[in-house]
């Protein structure tokens, strides 16, 4: 196998012709020139193209393509692991949901994650320090082996 002592250029971010952004889940099309030692790689939006590419580059082969979505970078920190779960127990009813929210608010506040603005009655208002959301949550009273069952869920949802 031979190897190519240059390297394929990346797509570009805009059109070639117009400038437009080239967006995920957009349909574009890409030639690609060659000559001697490189390429020359040219992305056209679809308008663009059918308006002017395909005339120029008519002898060139192309190919037509839908820009991808990029995945979403999984959380780094075992807080933002924290938070994530947080916010999808919120929305639950059920008993070991509303456990598991307690438990989790409660660590993001000493990791300083949620800042505690009130207390009425048996039920906390926090505040996530980095978006400025407020949430209620009332406090749950857990046996020792509830403690447990949490503790473990939570060390392997974290991890």
């Amino acid at each position: 196998m031979t190897h190519m002592p240059f390297s394929l250029p990346i797509r570009s971010n805009t059109c070639c012709i117009g400038q437009e952004p080239l967006e995920p889940n957009q349909e574009i099309v890409s030639v690609l020139i060659g000559s001697k030692d490189s390429y020359e790689r040219f992305d056209y939006c679809v308008d663009c193209w059918e308006k002017e590419g395909k005339e120029k580059h008519h002898s060139q082969a192309y190919w037509r393509f839908i820009i991808p979505e990029k995945p979403a970078a999984p959380p780094k920190t075992r807080d933002e692991k924290a938070l994530i779960l947080l916010r999808e127990v919120l929305v639950q009813e059920e008993k070991p949901a509303r456990d598991l929210a307690w438990i989790l608010s409660l660590y993001l506040e000493r990791r300083e994650q949620l800042i505690k603005r009130q207390e009425k009655k048996g039920t906390l208002f926090f505040e996530i320090v980095d978006t400025q959301e407020m949430f209620q949550i009332a406090r749950q009273p857990l046996s020792p082996t509830e403690m447990i069952v949490i503790q473990q869920e939570l060390k392997s949802k974290l991890s």
